[in-house]
């Protein structure tokens, strides 16, 4: 694969849990036009370690960017709420289920489209799908939120560290005088 093509090709690396990312694909000029993704395309690696097989992504790309996908990922279109699905297929439990359906080989375990589509999986009625998709979206979103607010601080606080030890070494600081009044403390 080069760098440069008309279709950009989503490889294992591309695929995170319930997520694609489309930021570095590698590119080829010719695809049959029925392997182009559409958003809502669900894809999991078949081919991987056994850490990183069958973890599912969500391709949402709805730009008009033409983009396709490896062979040792397998793309399948729900029928059913493929927000719900996602979350569902990323369940540490179920992804330890449908490893262990894997074929293990060399270094890498495989997990054949026939083998993933014989799991079977809840199915609750659509309005319950909807409703637990919504619930989830509420949850992950507050702790994004408090993710950002964490790395935030670290990153002051990384920065005051960076002052106080430029201070320290410059002499605005008496350390001396510091640790004399801890030790009278």
């Amino acid at each position: 694969m080069k760098q440069e093509g008309e279709f950009g090709v989503l490889r294992m690396g591309d695929i995170g849990y319930g997520t694609v990312s489309t930021s570095d694909l590698a590119r080829i000029d010719g695809v049959d036009g029925r392997l182009l993704l559409r958003p809502g395309d669900l894809l999991f690696n078949r081919t991987n370690s056994y850490e990183q097989v069958a973890k599912v992504g969500l391709f949402l790309d709805d730009s008009e960017a033409k983009v396709t996908f490896a062979s040792y990922l397998v793309r399948f279109r729900p029928s059913i709420n493929v927000r719900y699905l996602t979350y569902l297929l990323n369940i540490p439990a179920f992804l330890g289920f449908a490893r262990s359906h894997s074929l293990k080989a060399i270094g890498q375990v495989n997990l054949n489209p026939t083998r993933y589509a014989q799991l079977k999986i809840c199915v609750p009625p659509s309005d319950e799908q909807s409703e637990i998709v919504t619930f989830l979206d509420s949850e992950i979103g507050k702790i994004d939120a408090l993710k950002s607010k964490v790395n935030s601080a670290v990153g002051l606080l990384r920065e005051y560290r960076s002052s106080l030890i430029t201070n320290a070494v410059t002499g605005k600081i008496d350390v001396r005088a510091q640790q004399q009044r801890e030790a009278a403390e």
